[in-house]
C-alpha cells in the first residue's frame, strides 16, 4: 500500500463542528503526513477549513444520513474520524488492516434494545465514529446498503430513530465486506469504561481531560479506562489507588441509579423508553 493512496476524510457543517474537526486534525497530523480532507455544505466558509488538503462541497441534511457522504473520499483507502477525536498515536496498523479486509471500525456496547430484522443479537451495533474502508466493489454495496437500510429505518422509526449506527449494522450484515473488528483503544470513549492493553490511539468525546490524555499514551499493560480521570494499570501507588478504585465505584454506582430511575419511571408508566433513540 503507497502513502500516495491513504488519506483521512472528516465531515462538518457550522463554524464550531468545523473548528472540531480541524483540532482533531491538528492532533491527527503529529502522527501523519497524509492528506486530510473535509466534506462540508457548499458555501460553506470558516477560517478552520485552512487547515485541510481538500474541502469537498456536497448538500448536508444535517441528519445521520450524512454520514453516508463519507464515501466520496478521494482516496484508494480512507480513514474517517468523528470531528470530536483525538488522535494519540499513528494510525498506520488501521491502514495495514485495509490490505487484507475491506472495512475496520470498533464494535459499540450498544444496540440491544431493539430488534432488526434478520439481524441477530450476536452481530453487535458498530461505531461510526472511527471507520477505515478500502475503495472496492465490496465497500461501494456496503455504503449502497447503508444508504438504504438508512431510508428503512426513517420508515420504521421516523426521522428521530433513523440512527447512523442502526443503518450501518444492518448494512454491514448484509454486505459482501469483509470486516475487521478494531480494539477499544484505536477508539477509547470518553464517557464509558474500558479496558486497555497498549497505548490508546484515539479518544472519542467532547469532554477530553488532560488527566485523560496525559494516562493514555505511551503506556503499555492491562489497564482500566475511567472516564474524567484516565487510565490505569496495577502498579498505580497505593494511596492514589484507592481513589481511582473510588471513583470507579461512583461511575458504576451513578450508571446503576440511572437504570434504575429509567425503568422505574418505565414500568409505572410515568415516562415510557424512548423507541426512537438508544437506551443503554
Amino acid at each position: 500500500m503507497s502513502s500516495a493512496d491513504r488519506g483521512f476524510v472528516y465531515l462538518a457543517y457550522g463554524e464550531s463542528y468545523i473548528k472540531e474537526a480541524a483540532h482533531s486534525a491538528l492532533s491527527l497530523k503529529a502522527y501523519h503526513d497524509e492528506p486530510i480532507s473535509i466534506i462540508v455544505p457548499p458555501g460553506e466558509s470558516s477560517q478552520f477549513l485552512e487547515g485541510f488538503d481538500q474541502v469537498i462541497s456536497s448538500e448536508l441534511s444535517r441528519t445521520y444520513f450524512d454520514k453516508t457522504l463519507i464515501r466520496l473520499s478521494p482516496y484508494k483507502y480512507t480513514i474517517h474520524l468523528d470531528t470530536d477525536t483525538l488522535v494519540l498515536a499513528s494510525l498506520d496498523d488501521i491502514f495495514l488492516l485495509l490490505e487484507k479486509f475491506d472495512v475496520a471500525l470498533n464494535f459499540g456496547k450498544g444496540g440491544s434494545h431493539y430488534n432488526l430484522p434478520e439481524i441477530p443479537d450476536s452481530f453487535p451495533e458498530p461505531s461510526a465514529g472511527v471507520i477505515a474502508w478500502a475503495k472496492n466493489k465490496s465497500t461501494q454495496q456496503l455504503f449502497e446498503l447503508w444508504e438504504e437500510f438508512y431510508a428503512c429505518s426513517i420508515r420504521r422509526w421516523g426521522p428521530e430513530g433513523a440512527w447512523d449506527q442502526r443503518s450501518l449494522r444492518e448494512a454491514l450484515f448484509h454486505s459482501n465486506a469483509r470486516i475487521a473488528p478494531l480494539l477499544d483503544r484505536y477508539q477509547l470513549i470518553s464517557f464509558f469504561p474500558a479496558v486497555v492493553m497498549s497505548t490508546v490511539s484515539i479518544i472519542h468525546g467532547r469532554d477530553i481531560s488532560s488527566s485523560m490524555v496525559l494516562t493514555s499514551v505511551k503506556r503499555d499493560g492491562l489497564r482500566i479506562f475511567i472516564p474524567k480521570l484516565g487510565t490505569f494499570g496495577f502498579d498505580v501507588p497505593p494511596p492514589y489507588r484507592t481513589f481511582v478504585y473510588f471513583r470507579l465505584s461512583l461511575c458504576a454506582l451513578r450508571r446503576f441509579c440511572e437504570l434504575l430511575v429509567r425503568d422505574f419511571l418505565a414500568y409505572a408508566s410515568i415516562k415510557p423508553y424512548p423507541v426512537q433513540s438508544r437506551k443503554g
